[in-house]
């Protein structure tokens, strides 16, 4: 995915230990544009991120 590189390139995202790392906060239009960014392609937020309880924000917000 170009954004990635681009994210990559400009220092927002670096690699460590095999995986991509925030090097600085950084806000995206939606959940799902951040996980395609570190998967390198499409993906829906909602079920790719998760909290500390493996909780998916999906699941996070219907409990809302």
């Amino acid at each position: 995915m170009r954004e990635r590189q681009l994210w990559q390139e400009r220092g927002v995202l670096a690699p460590l230990a095999g995986k991509l790392l925030f090097t600085q906060y950084f806000r995206f239009s939606s959940p799902s544009t951040a996980a395609g960014v570190l998967v390198g392609g499409s993906a829906n937020g909602r079920f790719v991120w998760k909290g500390e309880s493996g909780k998916a924000l999906k699941a996070t917000q219907k409990a809302c």
